[in-house]
């Protein structure tokens, strides 16, 4: 299975992606450093790595041909789909195959805070900050 390739504590994924949804890109970038020193050396992990480097300079620098910052809530289901089939095609390399392991996963963790916030969120933007939730995470930040 694709996913075997890379013995990475969820938490870590997890809280950078909730950092990164509410903009919190200092202290994304903080998790970011800490999953970089827990991978293993790999092809794989080193896809999966850059995919989040990637994640967090395109929403920082606000690049409007990042695939993050075009995206809408309604477009998320097919383009989880399209990346879970390129990280399990066997055909692509493992450099591929981690990048878009991580493409498809936070994918899915936004879809899963859209549903969460629909309320909150604009129906034309992906990534809006989701306040109710950046007292939570900063303060488990400084308890780490």
């Amino acid at each position: 299975m694709w996913r075997e390739k890379m013995p990475l504590p969820t938490t870590l994924i997890t809280q950078f992606f909730r950092l990164v949804a509410i903009r919190n890109y200092q202290a994304a970038k903080i998790v970011l450093v800490r999953i970089e020193k827990k991978l293993p050396r790999g092809e794989w992990n080193h896809g999966y790595f850059m995919a989040l480097n990637g994640i967090l300079l395109a929403l920082q620098t606000k690049d409007q041909r990042a695939f993050v910052n075009n995206v809408t809530e309604a477009d998320l289901p097919q383009c989880g789909r399209e990346f879970m089939a390129h990280a399990r095609n066997s055909l692509h390399a493992d450099y591929d195959r981690g990048y878009f392991s991580a493409m498809a996963e936070y994918v899915k963790s936004v879809e899963l805070l859209c549903k969460r916030q629909r309320s909150t969120l604009p129906k034309q933007a992906l990534i809006e900050p989701l306040l109710t939730e950046k007292a939570e995470i900063e303060s488990s930040m400084e308890t780490v």
